[in-house]
């Protein structure tokens, strides 16, 4: 077998439903191969089968090979794929803190990998160079710290150490970097890319995030409902698809590109739009003899698609009557415990001067790596944390007070829209109940309750059954949709968007995106947007802050930020921002 790795014929299935169609690829040592597609696509699944780590209630046949294994992958007992897994096969899970062990100590977590394969020779030195070798600041001390006393991006480099300790010859990255900041997804990334070639290790990369696929990999699996729909180079495939679900992929992910109506594309309103512009060319060939007409028509379907198309965040020509939010030299301390035996706490400066002023119906972007102070930031503004000193108004009233009446009114005209819905939204309680929670706070009358929540699913593009089902029963971009609705659903003038679209596949969040762009307009609200994903927001504000270490360093226009950007910080951010265009230089 000269193959790395031999799928043929790969199906997965409940007793009821084929999830994975006969699916099958090659991997040779080495080579670095891109899965994409949506969630629900089989992406996951098919790594798992790999890995040995399908659920019970899920059935896999088929053949799957490992170079210098004889037999079946399918067909070994769990015990037997136990003897693989962590050393000739190795997985890098999306979330470390779930993939690391809270109670025990970094080093030991990556030095009990070795021991239970029988690398135990010099293993304390063998760990400390594993740390070493991707990165971590000191790595002494990170071997003695606890995950939860680390950093997602150190946390997520603890994982890819522990992956690489048996020297693997296939790696498996399942969406390793999609929560992490810009500057830290860079590093994780350079430092897979290094880790596989040193080693020669096989790499199956799977990610929603196609930059980052031209960025790592050589070549690209794309999945569209368990099937396998196109293979080929990454250049090939991203430059010329074939493939009418790869295009709507690639058309989705570019947040450049917008219909005449300035929407984002969905993979569905790719297809959809350009069937018109063939049946609008076609149309227009047979009609060129009223070419004088078609001019005159034309001209004016331009100025309308002009005005449809203007900068999301746009404001002029709308009044701003006075000030939404107003923030003066605001500062957030907090006291954290020194680790030494009766050693006095040390001070953390969270915030240390924030000044910030955000108009009416301005859309504010706030950009930032994680500990940049965003959320404290949000947290004193929506009255949940209180502040060091210096002063927070919200309209006409002051948040840093602390009076109990004000931050109630400040709650109902300012709301949250979190990163994870299925996080905030209560698992036991139906739609229904959840979107009417703040009119409940509010004392609004049942049957006035029950009519605006029907109205809101409705303008959120929810139906009317939605209100009866449990948050479980929808997709990740459903469940995104009832957050936005019960944010809305008390008519606040301000929303806040905190990592909304995140974790959320291209097309979803595209969705998303021209759903908020809708309702901004729409309700006439003022969005404060936070997010690590610098073209997100480019694309949804006019104008965008950059905080790093607790203070603003930059403010301005998206595209001055963005064209040119002054602070060194603020050039690090735009630069490691993955850019599909730019990694597809890289290819031959």
């Amino acid at each position: 077998m000269s193959e790395l790795l031999h799928v043929k014929d790969l199906r997965i299935a409940t007793d009821t439903t084929e999830l994975v169609q006969p699916l099958s690829f090659d991997l040779a040592p080495g080579e670095r191969v891109g899965l994409i597609g949506e969630s629900g696509s089989g992406k996951s699944l098919t790594a798992s089968a790999i890995m040995g780590l399908l659920p019970d209630e899920l059935h896999a046949a088929g053949t799957i090979e490992l170079q210098g294994h004889a037999g079946n992958l399918l067909k070994l007992s769990d015990a037997r794929m136990s003897k693989l897994r962590g050393k000739d096969i190795s997985m890098v899970f999306q979330e470390p803190m779930s993939a690391l062990n809270p109670l025990m100590r970094v080093g030991d977590q990556v030095a009990e990998v070795m021991k239970l394969h029988g690398n135990t020779t010099n293993l304390r030195d063998k760990v400390i160079d594993l740390l070493t070798q991707v990165d971590l600041p000191d790595p002494q001390a990170a071997a003695k710290a606890y995950p939860h006393q680390l950093s997602g991006g150190q946390r997520q480099r603890v994982v890819i150490a522990i992956a690489m300790a048996n020297s693997p010859r296939l790696l498996i990255c399942d969406e390793p970097t999609t929560a992490l900041d810009v500057t830290v997804q860079s590093g994780i990334l350079d430092l897979i890319g290094h880790s596989v070639q040193k080693n020669n290790t096989g790499l199956i990369f799977i990610t929603h995030d196609l930059a980052v696929v031209a960025r790592v990999c050589e070549h690209v699996l794309v999945m569209y409902k368990g099937e396998l729909v196109e293979r080929g180079t990454v250049k090939d495939v991203f430059t010329h698809p074939q493939h009418e679900y790869t295009r709507g992929l690639l058309a989705a992910s570019d947040l450049s590109a917008t219909d005449e109506n300035g929407r984002l594309f969905t993979i569905q309103t790719a297809h959809d739009y350009r069937l018109e512009e063939a049946e609008h060319h076609a149309a227009g060939e047979a009609t060129e003899a009223a070419d004088d007409a078609k001019v005159t028509e034309s001209a004016e379907v331009g100025d309308t698609s002009a005005a449809g198309s203007t900068k999301v965040g746009d404001t002029s020509g709308k009044e701003n009557p006075g000030t939404v939010v107003q923030i003066r030299d605001l500062k957030k301390d907090y006291e954290r415990k020194s680790g030494r035996l009766f050693a006095p706490p040390h001070k953390v400066h969270a915030l240390k001067g924030i000044d910030l002023t955000i108009q009416p119906g301005q859309r504010f972007g706030i950009v930032g790596e994680s500990g940049s102070g965003k959320s404290t930031l949000l947290k004193i503004l929506s009255g949940l944390e209180t502040a060091s000193s210096g002063k927070v108004t919200v309209g006409d009233y002051d948040v840093t007070a602390g009076a109990e009446a004000d931050i109630r009114k400040v709650r109902e005209d300012l709301q949250i829209v979190f990163q994870d819905p299925f996080a905030s939204l209560d698992p036991r309680m139906k739609v229904r109940e959840i979107v009417a929670e703040p009119l409940i706070a509010m004392g609004v009358p049942a049957q006035e309750r029950a009519t605006r929540v029907r109205e809101m699913l409705i303008a959120v593009g929810l139906d009317e059954t939605a209100e009866n089902r449990y948050p479980h029963q929808f997709s990740g971009g459903q469940r995104q949709r009832i957050s936005i609705a019960r944010a809305l659903v008390c008519r606040p003038q301000i929303l806040v968007a905190d990592e909304p679209v995140s974790a959320l596949d291209v097309s979803v969040r595209a969705q998303v995106l021209n759903l908020l762009t809708d309702l901004v307009e729409e309700y006439g609200l003022t969005l404060i947007f936070v997010s690590h994903d610098l073209s997100v927001v480019r694309y949804l504000c006019s104008d965008v802050a950059v905080m790093k270490s607790g203070e603003i360093v930059e403010t301005g226009t998206v595209d001055h930020i963005y064209e040119a950007p002054s602070h060194p910080y603020t050039q690090k951010l735009v630069a490691a921002t993955p850019q599909l265009e730019d990694a597809l230089s890289q290819h031959a």
